[in-house]
């Protein structure tokens, strides 16, 4: 049931506060590996039209988590790929140091690439991977831990080429089907029911089922950063499997990626997921957790030792992104883990 119209129920006040300042609207979910215990939709996914529990959201980096390396790890258990590949197996025009990067440093953000690159020159995939070079590297592979777009552009291009496949099949098969999302789908998508958001950088326009990241925008939605368009139901549906089911990887897989893959460096990170620490996303979740955030609002996290999960998707780089989302969303998280929403 959609509780947004319930005026005493604490999630659908507490996010329609976010409604005056943060952000236009929001749906979020929490639940547990037996299912949603509390979903609501709040505000507007345009200037016409109000939010609800169907709406697709551009869901931005949670790509990363949810698809590509859900996707890598799949492929992994089949025994398609290994995480000690280099790109250059799968990329041979590649240069040298980018081609000795590892897929294992990729998923981790340990490969040295920089954070982010494009050019408005760049109008396809081609274009992106002859744009980008060598000079895109700015530490070697597995000495330092920086977050980088570039990490899941080149992980996404080895997986196309280890299978001959899109990235869109890799997910329908490994991600999509097992995990019964069945509103989901890499973009662009039909701009009905969609969040919007703006391009204030490039476009200077409302985006309306158009990828707002913008090498997902020029690659297709095949980019591997960004680009899946969900609902809130489907990402609980997709929590759920990684929580108690083995449809989409296997426990001892699961199991392993709460683990720190980067004990010798100072930030932990697990394979395509962060992993709870500090305030991220609050002090009262495990630091065995796995949780994404996405750069047009969204989040989602999963704790394994309590048998919870919280989604929460905004469009609030609709207004921009100075709307103080981050102190936001550890208040959500913090009480979610309380149990104020149950």
């Amino acid at each position: 049931m959609d509780s947004s119209s319930c005026s005493d129920d604490p999630l659908a006040v507490f996010l329609t506060e976010g409604c005056e300042e943060v952000y236009p609207g929001a749906v979020a979910a929490v639940g547990r590996s037996s299912g949603i215990d509390r979903a609501v939709a709040v505000g507007q996914r345009d200037e016409t039209d109000q939010m609800t529990r169907s709406t697709l959201f551009d869901v931005a980096s949670l790509t990363k988590p949810v698809v590509t390396a859900t996707v890598a790890l799949g492929l992994m258990e089949c025994g398609r790929v290994a995480f000690s590949d280099e790109v250059r197996r799968y990329v041979p025009t590649v240069g040298p140091s980018v081609g000795n990067v590892r897929l294992v440093e990729l998923l981790t953000h340990s490969s040295g690439l920089q954070p982010y690159a494009f050019s408005e020159a760049w109008d396809s995939r081609a274009d992106v991977f002859a744009g980008l070079d060598d000079g895109i590297l700015a530490s070697q592979p597995g000495t330092r831990h920086e977050y980088s777009c570039l990490n899941f552009v080149y992980a996404a291009e080895m997986l196309r080429r280890a299978t001959d496949r899109s990235l869109g099949e890799l997910a329908a098969d490994f991600v999509f089907g097992p995990a019964d999302m069945t509103e989901s789908h890499l973009g662009p998508v039909d701009a009905s029911n969609v969040a919007a958001t703006y391009d204030h950088t490039y476009r200077d326009r409302v985006l309306s089922g158009e990828i707002h990241d913008p090498l997902g925008w020029v690659m297709g939605g095949e980019s591997g950063n960004a680009g899946l368009f969900t609902t809130v139901d489907d990402l609980a549906s997709f929590a759920q499997q990684y929580l108690s089911g083995d449809a989409l990887l296997s426990p001892a897989t699961v199991g392993r990626l709460q683990d720190d893959w980067l004990p010798e460096l100072d930030d932990r990170h697990s394979l395509g997921w962060r992993l709870g620490d500090g305030t991220y996303p609050s002090p009262n979740w495990s630091l065995s957790g796995l949780g994404h955030t996405g750069y047009t609002g969204t989040s989602m996290w999963l704790d394994h030792e309590r048998d919870r999960f919280a989604i929460l998707l905004t469009n609030q780089v609709y207004d921009g992104k100075e709307t103080g989302l981050i102190r936001f969303r550890e208040r959500f998280y913090a009480m979610v883990a309380a149990g104020r929403f149950d």
